[in-house]
């Protein structure tokens, strides 16, 4: 299966070691990002005013919202209560597309190293 071009290009802001630290919903199943200023580096503004990004999590389902001013990308916590669930299934669309599959006794931090290995 081929990996979109935006999974290969997130993947250069992981790198193998470091934590994942936003997920991201997006028109492929998941982005992820070392930090927030990778991703809002990243983003294009234009898909941001697009709604191409549909949610975005911190790795213990904290939920971020993401915005523009047309010229730069914001991601900010939006302080609501954590959605792991939410994030849960944003992870196992992802692991599902690269031919993975976890169990439902896998916990958030595991599934989480899943997929930073996948990017490593």
């Amino acid at each position: 299966m081929r990996m979109p071009i935006a999974d290969i290009l997130a993947a250069w802001h992981i790198g193998s070691m470091a934590p994942i630290n936003l997920i991201v919903a997006a028109d492929e199943p998941a982005i992820f990002f070392a930090s927030l200023e990778d991703a809002e580096r990243w983003m294009e503004p234009i898909d941001v005013a697009e709604g191409v990004y549909s949610a975005a999590f911190g790795p213990a389902g904290e939920p971020h919202t993401v915005s523009t001013d047309g010229t730069s990308v914001s991601i900010r916590q939006t302080g609501d209560a954590p959605q792991p669930d939410a994030l849960r299934a944003v992870i196992l669309r992802y692991l599902a597309a690269i031919g993975e599959t976890a169990g439902d006794d896998v916990g958030l931090p595991a599934l989480l190293d899943r997929c930073s290995q996948s990017y490593g």
